[in-house]
């Protein structure tokens, strides 16, 4: 069995992985971060998967 740790889209996840939160949201409404919703209405994404979107697709523009 394999344990997958979700997170809840949010202030949480985003200071985790140093991004702004409206960014993480924005990746995730446009599908570019697989995501699913629960029942309450929160929306959480996989955690390894927001690292591997925060390495590979979110470059902030000082980095450039």
């Amino acid at each position: 069995m394999v344990l997958t740790e979700w997170s809840v889209v949010g202030v949480w996840l985003a200071e985790y992985l140093s991004v702004p939160r409206t960014t993480l949201q924005g990746a995730v409404a446009d599908g570019r971060l697989a995501s699913q919703k629960l029942g309450s209405g929160q929306t959480v994404v996989r955690i390894n998967d927001a690292k591997k979107w925060a390495g590979k697709e979110y470059r902030p523009k000082s980095e450039g």
